[in-house]
């Protein structure tokens, strides 16, 4: 069941980047924006608004929740046109400003023609941008050229646009300098003929993260750091133990980030993947164990609590079972038996637990324990 707009709004303030320092390194391609001081203060201004643009969506969400039906949806990814088309299509009318907004000389306001945005927005797909126009007026940003009142507004006839932010305007450096990050981040997303950028938004821009604006690629392990703030400090700390756990073992992740659902998928050298954790606004947290050694240690699975081994016997099957030419011929599943009854277990989507509570922490901690110490004994 799809979440209320509000419930993903609230999701968005709690991975925005919280602990920008004051000073850090910005790579010399934005020395063309503005001085290094003040987008380091854009920044920090930029950050505020998009607290302050969500707790505004949040206030009044029913009211512009008006999601398009998917049917049978069974993953844990998020389609922002479709779930949630009014945050995506506002982020949209903002990183198409920054884009292709001038700022002027004293740097207090963003300049562009009516109609170069109106193309550009139409490229993307985000109709009735008058409306986000006003939406955005409602929290503090000023669009002089087109006037809002009217009926229907014609962004198209507008020569000059020029953008202004009173309450502090070197947000607008901020949003300029963020938007330049997330199109450096995937420059395919943007067409030249039209001037439109259509990859997702949610990985620099609408988290505000500054560490893009650096001259070296983020460090793996604040990605991790990040993805899981949402929750509670008790289960920060649980992951965080789980990510150890893995790491001292020789593994080594890599990310997968993907429509809001980001996986941290553990390697081996001498196995391949052999575990992930992935978190989402849609499920939360959910831990997935590749049970490669599962035969080993039937005996602890069988003594697992009801909800844990059920997680176990009903896993998807191995589609050899209907099919013994289906699938990869070089796969054979997990094999098992638990309490005299045998199990033919896909490898690819098995074993899924969701990491509502710490209530089986140990449980999934000594199973994770288990598969690591069959690693240093192949």
């Amino acid at each position: 069941m799809q979440k209320p707009l509000r419930d993903l709004a609230n999701y968005l303030k709690s991975i925005i980047l919280t602990d920008i320092p004051e000073t850090y390194v910005i790579n010399p391609i934005f020395d063309c924006i503005s001085s290094g001081e003040n987008i380091r203060s854009g920044v920090l201004a930029f950050r505020d608004f998009l607290y302050q643009l969500l707790d505004y969506i949040i206030a009044d969400a029913d009211f512009y929740d008006k999601p398009k039906k998917i049917a049978d949806k069974t993953t844990d990814t998020i389609n922002l046109s479709l779930e949630y088309p009014f945050i995506r299509d506002i982020a949209m009318v903002l990183i198409h400003i920054g884009i292709h907004g001038e700022l002027n000389k004293s740097e207090d306001s963003l300049v562009l023609s009516g109609s170069q945005l109106h193309t550009a927005l139409k490229g993307a797909r985000v109709s009735k941008v008058p409306e986000y126009l006003q939406h955005l007026t409602n929290c503090g940003i000023y669009f002089t050229g087109i006037d809002l009142s009217e009926k229907k507004p014609d962004l198209s006839k507008a020569e000059i646009l020029e953008i202004t932010y009173p309450d502090n305007p070197v947000m607008l450096t901020g949003l300029k300098v963020m938007a330049t990050a997330q199109l450096n981040t995937d420059k395919k997303g943007l067409k030249p003929e039209t001037g439109s950028y259509t990859a997702p938004v949610d990985t620099i821009f609408l988290r505000c993260d500054y560490r893009a604006l650096g001259e070296k690629k983020m460090k793996p392990v604040f990605v991790f750091d990040d993805a899981i703030k949402p929750f509670s400090a008790e289960i920060q700390a649980y992951l965080l133990k789980l990510n150890e756990r893995y790491m001292d073992s020789g593994c080594k992740y890599k990310t997968k980030d993907l429509c809001f659902r980001i996986s941290f998928i553990y390697t081996h050298k001498s196995r391949g993947t052999i575990g992930s954790i992935s978190i989402s606004p849609v499920n939360g947290c959910v831990i997935k164990i590749n049970a490669e050694n599962i035969n080993d240690y039937t005996d602890m699975v069988e003594k697992f609590p009801p909800v844990i081994r059920e997680a176990v016997e009903n896993g998807y099957n191995c589609a050899k079972i209907n099919d013994p030419e289906a699938c990869n011929p070089r796969c054979r599943g997990y094999e098992f038996s638990i309490n005299g009854k045998e199990y033919l277990k896909c490898r690819h989507l098995n074993f899924y637990i969701p990491l509502t509570d710490l209530t089986y922490s140990h449980i999934i901690e000594n199973w994770i324990d288990k598969e690591l110490s069959c690693l240093q004994s192949e």
